[in-house]
């Protein structure tokens, strides 16, 4: 561009650049919005000043550089540019910060240059700018930062003009010729071929080649990549250009660098063996890796006469590593033997399990709660095995018959539909241990998920339970490390302090079994033992006066907090309802009640109404006999005025059969006292087993004694 036509671009792009901009600025904007127009563009005048970028409107050209004039010697140089702004901004400079611009001088006066982003900056209003400045260096640099979006430069070098500046993408112009010889390159090229052989219907091939190619830009063709005859080209995807020959092999046009060409096609007729024949191609390897993507849903094969490999070992895409792969030498076949067409056997149950259980407050056994839901695809009945005791089952909002199969002990109920929501309430009948065990489920039947909710009622307590997976609260799991060590601790200074084995077993079990209750002297302990050794070891003194306050201190602490915690574990081990003064039991059960504001009746309306019910009756069967006999009569006329409830009492009567034998189930408790939740994460098999170890209400025996006598003498003597 000559110096005429760039004038003239400045002298269009200054001129009528603005005015474009605001041409039909009042035009758009209605009179009586016109004060607003400077409250609503603030901080916008960027976006109505300058012009956005062609295929991004956030992207603003608010400055427009011209030439860049720059004038090198071997200690100096000097540089001039023209600068169209816009808008107000910051305008970089040749150089950076180890060869800084110096006399700098805007429109001939003198500018602040300021680091900005490791660049020389210098803040400008909207107009039109000459740049001039200097450098001052010892020797002349291989190269200078320039401004990145300078397109035109203008190099002398020594007073010789360049003609063409090597100007890179770092923005960076290099003032020294390169002293790099040009290596000389062979012309190369690395293959590698996968294949993934798809078990459709008809089958489909997926080639896939890997090409590192070395040397200069050329045309070659490669394979044959198909054999035509035994199957067709359906697509072919190429990095490179690339097109498929009439004898199966590709012609590309090849370049530096690492590509992809991908070829789909399709057998032809029935694939029951698979052979691979090395093209006669020297860059083609001697063997190729071959992956298989079996669709079960059509068939199942089995396949032989070739070597499995591990996938991750090899360098085929992430997404076909998930395939069985095997080793394809040439000459090698694969034999694919069909073993099953059409659709496998239906998929697994996808049954899910949510139980609540109810100790009973005896110990007697649980009542027990399931809630199933999911797919049932294998079987049409889900019974239970013992020992637990179906009693009611509800399938879909409807009541189901629990049956028996002949010879059989099992319980169950006939399932119909494929989507289930089931409800059983059972029974498990056998005295309750300090170690019991109990299936997980129950039912003759896998759960892929299983939740539990286990309700402990006053006086029970769970210490732990195995063949769960999680456990939300037992006493072992409360233990931790930091518990450990205090009780080791206590245990090592009762044992270092006083020196007598059953003192040292009775701290031990009193600190243990009373660690984790509410209320317990636990730091108070420790506190009282370092006294205790203190005392034995300090002389007479003042220091030993401050521990003998010290000393009665912590005691007085422990009898402060000993004597409520005793009385509180005496007022539980009587009456265990008091554990939690806070809750009551009765409040569950009214919840569950739902109380009906109806008023008795008297007994001579009850008569009534009965009666009424009887003529009724009565009447019909007269009315279905005169039917049956071929006259029909006019519907009976009841003797007086029947109440709301006997007609509501009519309707009912003839939806259910009078003979029917209904399932009732153990009945559901409505309390609930201490909760334990469980789950396990992953399937439940149906001969899983759980064991809890539980203490009642009756290991206190002394207590129980005690309450027990006291209220047998008041007994008495009332």
């Amino acid at each position: 561009m000559n110096f005429c036509a760039r004038i003239l671009l400045v002298f269009l792009l200054t001129c009528f650049a603005p005015d474009i901009s605001r041409a039909e600025q009042p035009a758009k904007i209605p009179l009586p919005l016109t004060p607003w127009v400077e409250w609503v563009l603030h901080g916008h005048e960027a976006e109505l000043l300058c012009p956005p970028s062609l295929n991004d409107s956030s992207v603003l050209h608010c400055d427009w550089p011209s030439q860049l004039d720059l004038n090198v010697t071997e200690q100096a140089a000097s540089f001039r540019q023209q600068w169209l702004v816009q808008h107000e901004r910051w305008l970089q400079l040749p150089g950076d910060t180890e060869h800084w611009p110096i006399d700098v001088k805007v429109n001939g006066q003198a500018a602040l240059v300021m680091d900005r982003e490791g660049v020389p900056k210098i803040r400008v209003q909207s107009g039109t700018y000459e740049i001039t400045g200097h450098f001052q260096w010892s020797a002349l640099p291989e190269y200078v930062t320039i401004p990145p979006h300078t397109g035109l430069v203008s190099l002398a070098v020594n007073e010789r003009s360049i003609d063409f500046p090597n100007l890179d993408r770092d923005s960076r112009l290099w003032l020294q010729p390169s002293r790099a010889q040009a290596e000389k390159i062979e012309n190369s090229l690395s293959l590698q071929t996968f294949r993934l052989l798809e078990d459709t219907i008809p089958a489909q091939i997926v080639t896939l080649l890997q090409l590192d190619i070395a040397g200069a830009a050329r045309e070659m063709v490669l394979g044959p990549v198909f054999v035509p005859g035994q199957t067709i080209p359906l697509a072919l995807t190429s990095d490179l250009p690339a097109r498929l020959e009439q004898d199966g092999r590709i012609r590309v046009q090849v370049r530096p660098g690492q590509w992809t060409i991908k070829l789909i096609t399709r057998q032809i007729g029935p694939l029951t063996t698979y052979r691979w024949t090395r093209p006669d191609d020297p860059f083609w390897p001697t063997e190729e890796i071959l992956s298989f993507q079996a669709h079960p849903d059509l068939r199942s094969v089995e396949i032989t006469g070739l070597a499995a490999l591990d996938p991750m070992q090899t360098s085929m895409p992430e997404e076909w590593r998930s395939f069985p792969a095997y080793r394809l030498p040439a000459g090698e076949t694969m034999q694919l033997k069909e073993t099953r067409r059409g659709a496998a056997q239906p998929s697994p149950d996808q049954l899910s399990l949510q139980r609540e259980l109810w100790l009973r407050f005896d110990g007697s056994g649980y009542t027990i709660q399931d809630h199933i839901s999911g797919q049932k695809n294998n079987g049409w009945r889900l019974e239970m095995a013992s020992p637990l005791e179906l009693g009611r089952v509800v399938v879909n909002n409807r009541e189901q018959f629990i049956t028996k199969k002949a010879g059989s002990a099992k319980a169950g109920v006939e399932v119909r539909e494929g989507q289930l929501q089931l409800t059983a309430d059972s029974t498990y009948s056998r005295r309750i241990t300090t170690i019991s065990t109990l299936p997980a489920t129950g039912w003759d039947h896998d759960f892929q998920k299983v939740q539990a909710t286990l309700h402990l009622p006053p006086g029970w307590k769970l210490l732990n339970a195995t063949g769960i997976d999680s456990i939300a609260d037992t006493w072992i799991a409360r233990w931790s490390l930091l518990d450990f060590f205090l009780v080791i601790i206590f245990t090592l200074a009762v044992a270092r302090l006083y020196a007598r084995p059953p003192l040292t077993i009775i701290a031990f079990l009193s600190y243990t079994l009373s660690y984790h209750e509410s209320g317990a002297p636990r730091w108070v302990w420790l506190a009282i033992l370092v006294g205790v050794a203190l005392l034995r070891y300090l002389p007479a003194g003042k220091f030993r006066q401050i521990i003998k306050g010290y000393q009665a201190l912590t005691i007085l602490m422990l009898i402060i907090i000993s004597i409520p915690f005793t009385i509180n574990q005496l007022r539980v081990g009587i009456y265990p309802q008091l554990e939690k003064p806070w809750q009551s039991m009765s409040a569950f059960t009214e919840r569950k009640i739902e109380p009906q504001a109806v008023a008795p009746a008297p007994a001579e309306e009850v008569l009534a109404r009965n009666a009424a019910v009887m003529d009724s009756a009565a009447d019909k069967m007269s009315q279905l006999g005169e039917i049956a006999a071929g006259s029909m009569a006019p519907a009976p006329k009841f003797k007086g005025s029947p109440t709301a409830a006997s007609s509501s009492y009519q309707s009912q009567v003839p939806q259910y059969d009078p003979k029917m034998i209904q399932q009732t189930g153990p009945g559901l408790p409505a309390w609930q006292w201490n909760q334990v939740a469980m789950s396990w994460s992953g399937p439940v098999q149906r001969d899983q087993q759980i064991s809890f170890i539980l203490i009642g209400p009756k290991t206190n025996l002394v207590l129980a004694f005690m309450r027990d006598s006291r209220q047998y003498k008041a007994a008495r003597e009332a």
